[in-house]
């Protein structure tokens, strides 16, 4: 079906001297009855370049052909995948497949924008965002407003109080 925006996040990662570490996990679990079994993914840009002496995102890849296991399974059966790339390498994932942040030991700053997208006939990912009248109210296309109208508590709550409907 239709496509909704989710929410977008500006992520900030700076100089670490702790112990190296990565947290696999799963944003929400597999949309089953999906043939992708893909509820929300995720399309996130690097702001900065990212290498093996910085912070990255990673990954454990997983088909659709394998059956749906934990996540320490997965990480062990499929092993897992650093993305290292300029400012402006781009990611775009399921977030149902097991990923983390890989925190390492660094001086440098690794910036990111995340955005999430999904289905219009799904529940909202999660209420981090805000999305603008301009988009979701006011826009003279309906295209848009609809891409736009996955509305979540906290935008239901902003609309409420600073751009409540009119007549």
């Amino acid at each position: 079906g239709p496509v909704c925006f989710g929410e977008i996040s500006l992520r900030h990662m700076g100089a670490y001297n702790g112990e190296p570490h990565q947290i696999f996990h799963r944003d929400k679990p597999h949309w089953e009855e999906h043939p992708l079994r893909m509820d929300y993914m995720q399309l996130m840009v690097y702001l900065t370049d990212v290498d093996e002496g910085t912070h990255c995102f990673s990954i454990s890849p997983e088909s659709v052909d394998d059956p749906i296991v934990e996540v320490a399974e997965n990480v062990e059966r499929n092993g897992t995948v650093d993305l290292h790339g300029p400012a402006g390498t781009v990611a775009l994932f399921n977030i149902a497949v097991p990923h983390t942040a890989t925190l390492r030991v660094t001086q440098r700053e690794r910036k990111t924008v995340q955005a999430y997208y999904g289905h219009r006939s799904r529940p909202y990912l999660s209420d981090c965002s805000v999305i603008p009248p301009r988009f979701s109210r006011h826009d003279p296309d309906p295209e848009v407003r609809a891409f736009y109208g996955n509305l979540n508590k906290t935008t239901r709550t902003y609309l409420a109080a600073f751009d409540p409907p009119t007549g």
